[in-house]
Order: C-alpha cells, then sequence, then structure tokens
C-alpha cells in the first residue's frame, strides 16, 4: 500500500521534495537499477494526458533516497484554484512496478512574481 504525503506547491516556483525509502526493519531500500514515474492529473482515474510530471531521479540508491522536482515553468502552468493528485510509481530492473506514494498538491499564489 502507498503511503500518503500531500504536498504544497508555490505557483512559478522551482519545487524538489526529497523521498527515504526504508524497508520494514527501518533499512534503507536499495533503489540501484529504479526508475520513477509520477504524473499530476484533476481526477485520479482520468486517463487523459497528465496536467504535468514529476522529473524523478535517484540520487542516493543505496540509501533509498530519491528526489521529485518539478521546475517553475511547469509549476507556473497549475491553477491554485485547483486541487492536483499525484503518485510515485517505481520500476525495477525487472519491470515490476510499485506504486510508493500517493496523495494531493495544493498550488499556493506566491506573492512575489
Amino acid at each position: 500500500m502507498a503511503a500518503t504525503r500531500n504536498l504544497k506547491i508555490k505557483l512559478g516556483d522551482d519545487y524538489k521534495h526529497v523521498v527515504t525509502l526504508e524497508d520494514a526493519s527501518s533499512n534503507p531500500w536499495d533503489l540501484t537499477g529504479y526508475t520513477g514515474l509520477s504524473h499530476v492529473r484533476l481526477n485520479p482515474k482520468s486517463i487523459a494526458a497528465p496536467e504535468a510530471s514529476f522529473t524523478i531521479t535517484v540520487t542516493v540508491p543505496l540509501s533509498g533516497i530519491l528526489e521529485m522536482e518539478m521546475d517553475s515553468l511547469v509549476t507556473a502552468a497549475l491553477n491554485p484554484s485547483k486541487t492536483y493528485y499525484y503518485d510515485l510509481q517505481l520500476t525495477d530492473s525487472l519491470g515490476e512496478k510499485t506504486t510508493i506514494l500517493e496523495g494531493t498538491i495544493d498550488v499556493e499564489q506566491d506573492v512575489t512574481h
């Protein structure tokens, strides 16, 4: 079952969320050979193209650390009056897919623009 983490993103800002994965014994999850995919949609059941996507980078594989990033051009196109949904799906070197994280995204209007 995926963990839930709701996010807040400032409109037009670069955004980075660091994720550290551990197993049930609190040992780091070895992410060597893993890739990630994370789409953002207005409706989690939608089959239409996503509104946005996070770039997923496994930064420290042996420590189970990855980053979800969205640059300012992508966040600028989001609508602050809407609630978005996302999940994070990892694929191992054998092609097995696991959704590890999900939640909502609230986009906040920034003061300085």
